[in-house]
């Protein structure tokens, strides 16, 4: 779960103090919660990322932020990790990122839903601790993400129509910018001597400062123009000036300049310096050409990353986490609303308005067609994987998945998301050979195996490209069922598929590799087909979500905790509670993979398999705990996925399905799908143990069929 975004500042560092307008966003690296326990009083704090551990008692500013702190909000207390995707002392808003970290961490351990005014004015007092009078500017784009007009006095009038108040002081632009390149100079430099600096040389002469802060309120103007019209060689240009301002006031130094200059030599459209200049980072805004300026800085011996600016909210997930009210819009409103969050064209969404697939695309997928058969094609925001947002395309007929996924995302949200692991894209051919000495046989392919994994590499050149290919052969034998019968030794060829969900390929391999296994052994040939049971190719996941985040009509959380605890055990102790248990974890993961394209049944056969060949016989794929005081569920399955070849590649509805995802990998993609099914099987154990599964289920049945009984 991110909790607070770091910044960069566009135009306005150091006028900002004296009364003009600033222009920072948000970016996507910043501080996400990692884990939170509670604890009796007090806060104990672990950012890894930053070197930092302490707590109230702890010397320095940090132990005194946590002691403020619990002065501010007196009772439980909590111990918390968080992961800081931003360098500390870059001028990246840091210290205020941390600020709203802590005070976010302490509302989801108190199962609390603050609003962000209330937010930001608790981190504003954290900071008071690490700055003593800091502007605000910094805790503004830390709490709210999203591009950021910033006034200590008060908002002048000319804000940019559209704009949505956040406070008298600061107002959210309705844009995005392109991806910016973030570097650091490596020189470190304190703020406060910076502030300090230009303190002393407004005291000495006022009015030709004054002119400086003109221009960069100037500068600040014209950049505002170009985002209205997206004029970016525009807004670069306002940039640059902005760079020679602060280089007139003394704030850069050789090192910035440096690295201005090139960015610019490497494509850029305007690069400068970005925050007071103490921390030495600098932003460049190349379209395009990002990589490039990365590149030149890192040769040079700078650091830098590439990040996205602006487009979005931060509580209680990142840009495009959260789409309230989306239930209450019409379809032509909700695709809308989701091009928006995702970064996508109207244009884009258009392949749904024939249900994604032309009549002429359906007829090249498969034999005999006749014409199409429609499904809803849905989408369940709120999902928060691995700290980043996700809004998840589901393609299914039955009502209620889209809706109890998309309320049980927002549960996990309270405890950090979803948090998966996937293992490397393994998939299994096995290849048969009927022999009357299976274990002679078997001897002979091992020791032939070099020469057979290359017969098998030699089939698909292109996989072996791009790193993928045979890995290894493993072999199992089976004596005869009767006397006088053959037994059989089947051989297991291992393949990275990388992206893809490679049943084409591997199958291809065993077909290669019979007639050289009949040279090697004699016998007769039997069936080569990949197996579906790939447990070479699990997904994991866990999630955390706080009692209060479980309350459900008159009963407590703790109450709702304990029934989901039962209802687990349960599945794990009947297989014929199990089956209708893995069916609600299928509901959501198999509307996700027919809308990416990918064939559910074969994930479907996979995932009944593994549950079928564990110790203990059939059992649930997703267990649920009371793990400190909080709702712990986990999942573990198999998950053949891709994202290349088949109908992700020709059926355009699945084409879209992964641009909304923004997912480009296989391994992602079943990430997501893991996180899909938690959410399914929560809500599913949530309805059943509380208020039963029919009451919102007929409900929505009911909105889909008024008068009809089912």
């Amino acid at each position: 779960m991110t909790l607070a975004y770091g910044k960069v500042i566009l135009f306005g560092e150091h006028a900002v103090v004296y009364g003009r307008p600033a222009l920072a966003g948000g970016i996507d690296a910043g501080v996400r919660l990692e884990d939170l326990r509670p604890r009796p009083a007090g806060a104990r704090l672990r950012v890894p990322d930053w070197g930092l551990e302490a707590d109230a008692d702890s010397p320095g500013a940090l132990g005194a932020a946590l002691a403020r702190l619990a002065e501010l909000l007196p009772g439980p207390g909590f111990d918390v990790s968080l992961r800081a995707s931003l360098p500390l002392g870059a001028g990246l808003g840091g210290s205020a990122a941390l600020s709203v970290a802590l005070v976010r961490a302490a509302a989801v351990a108190r199962g609390a839903d603050w609003p962000a005014a209330r937010v930001r004015e608790l981190a504003h007092e954290l900071e008071r601790v690490f700055h003593g009078t800091p502007s605000g500017l910094d805790d503004m784009v830390a709490t709210h993400g999203g591009l950021c007009l910033f006034r200590r006095d008060g908002l002048a009038t000319g804000t940019p129509a559209g704009a949505e108040p956040l406070s008298p002081q600061a107002a959210r632009l309705p844009w995005a910018l392109p991806a910016l390149v973030v570097g650091q100079t490596g020189v470190p430099r304190a703020t406060r001597d910076m502030v300090a600096s230009v303190r002393r040389r407004w005291e000495a002469g006022r009015a030709a400062t004054e002119r400086q802060f003109e221009r960069i309120e100037g500068c600040l103007r014209r950049g505002l123009e170009a985002l209205r019209v997206r004029d970016l060689a525009a807004l670069g240009a306002a940039m640059l000036e902005n760079q020679a301002c602060l280089g007139e006031l003394g704030v850069s130094i050789p090192e910035i300049e440096r690295m201005v200059s090139l960015a610019l030599e490497a494509g850029a459209l305007g690069a400068k310096l970005t925050g007071a200049g103490g921390g030495g980072g600098v932003i460049a805004l190349a379209p395009g050409r990002e990589a490039e300026v990365a590149a030149a800085w890192r040769a040079a011996g700078f650091a830098a990353f590439v990040t996205a600016v602006g487009g979005g909210a931060a509580a209680p997930g990142p840009p495009g986490c959260r789409l309230r009210g989306l239930h209450a819009l019409a379809p032509a409103a909700r695709r809308e609303a989701v091009a928006t969050a995702r970064g996508l064209s109207l244009a884009e969404l258009a392949a749904l308005a024939d249900g994604g697939l032309s009549l002429e695309a359906a007829d090249r997928l498969v034999e005999n067609v006749l014409g199409r058969y429609g499904l809803p094609f849905a989408v369940a925001p709120n999902f928060l994987v691995n700290g980043r947002a996700r809004i998840v395309p589901l393609v299914i007929e039955e009502p209620s998945v889209v809706a109890a996924a998309a309320n049980a995302a927002r549960m996990a949200l309270a405890g950090g998301g979803f948090h998966v692991e996937v293992d490397p894209a393994e998939m299994i051919c096995q290849v048969q050979l009927h022999h009357p000495a299976p274990e002679e046989a078997a001897a002979r392919i091992r020791a032939a195996e070099p020469e057979l994994l290359g017969v098998a590499a030699a089939q698909d050149p292109a996989l072996a490209r791009v790193g993928g290919g045979p890995l290894g052969l493993e072999l199992r034998c089976f004596g005869p069922e009767a006397p006088g019968e053959d037994g059989f030794v089947v051989v297991h060829l291992r393949v990275d598929v990388r992206d893809a969900m490679g049943a084409n390929a591997v199958n291809t391999m065993g077909e290669a590799l019979l007639p050289r296994l009949l040279a090697l052994c004699g016998g007769r040939p039997g069936l080569r087909i990949l197996t579906n049971l790939a447990d070479r190719r699990l997904v994991r996941g866990r999630v955390r979500v706080p009692p209060a985040a479980l309350a459900l009509g008159g009963l407590a959380g703790e109450a709702v905790r304990d029934a989901i605890v039962s209802a687990s055990r349960f599945a794990e102790r009947d297989p014929y509670r199990a089956a209708t248990h893995n069916k609600g974890i299928m509901n959501g993961v198999d509307a996700l993979l027919v809308a990416t394209g990918n064939d559910w049944r074969a994930v479907e056969a996979g995932a009944h398999a593994y549950a079928a060949t564990r110790p203990g016989g059939y059992g649930p794929l997703c267990t649920w705990r009371a793990e400190d005081g909080w709702l712990v569920g986990r999942l573990e399955m198999p998950m053949a996925v891709g994202v290349v070849g088949g109908a992700s590649r020709v059926h355009p509805g699945a084409r879209l399905a992964l641009a909304l995802l923004g997912i480009t990998r296989a391994a992602e993609l079943a990430g997501v799908a893991g996180a899909v099914g938690l959410a399914s099987n929560l809500a599913a154990l949530r309805a059943l143990s509380t208020e039963g599964i029919q009451r919102g289920h007929m409900r929505l049945h009911g909105r889909a069929a008024p008068g009809e009984a089912r």
